[in-house]
């Protein structure tokens, strides 16, 4: 089995924000024994790099400081799962259009983002989509349309 790991994970675990000590658990945990072995996108890896940027740009709410130090927690994350194996970083491939549309149908409030990762996440034969996406974990029409024709269930960590 193999988990999509979204990019919310990553940053909860290193901004210690809302969810971190799961999604820390979930990062430590995953592909070890009976755990799933993860996949992320490019997109991924950039959103979480873009995030971080963002979150440090505002000088009196974080310093460059924080920003080196975040950056290197999440880049230490990053390296120790792909040097043990327990994370791969998919191949790009070109998004299925009517996939992404299909998906903002089912579910309006879903961004074309989310959509693109939800299409990596079918590409790539995940059967678990990690996030802590409020929308995505909400949406049962989508999640229900997801689970019989690609076998994707959406999950927190």
């Amino acid at each position: 089995m193999t988990d999509y790991v979204d990019s919310c994970v990553f940053l909860a675990a290193v901004l210690g924000e809302h969810e971190e000590e799961v999604c820390h658990s979930y990062l430590t945990t995953l592909g070890y024994k009976h755990h799933a072995a993860g996949v992320v996108s490019h997109l991924v890896v950039s959103e979480v790099h873009v995030a971080l940027l963002r979150k440090t740009r505002d000088p009196r709410a974080r310093s460059e400081e924080t920003l080196l130090r975040l950056t290197a927690s999440v880049t230490k994350i990053f390296s120790r799962l792909l040097e043990d194996e327990r994370l791969q970083i998919a191949k790009p491939s070109i998004p299925d259009e009517e996939f992404c549309r299909e998906v903002q149908t089912r579910e309006f409030r879903v961004t074309t983002d989310d959509a693109l990762h939800l299409a990596a996440a079918v590409a790539t034969g995940c059967a678990r989509f990690v996030t802590l996406d409020k929308t995505l974990l909400t949406a049962e029409q989508l999640k229900g349309w997801l689970r019989r024709e690609y076998g994707l269930k959406i999950t927190n960590p």
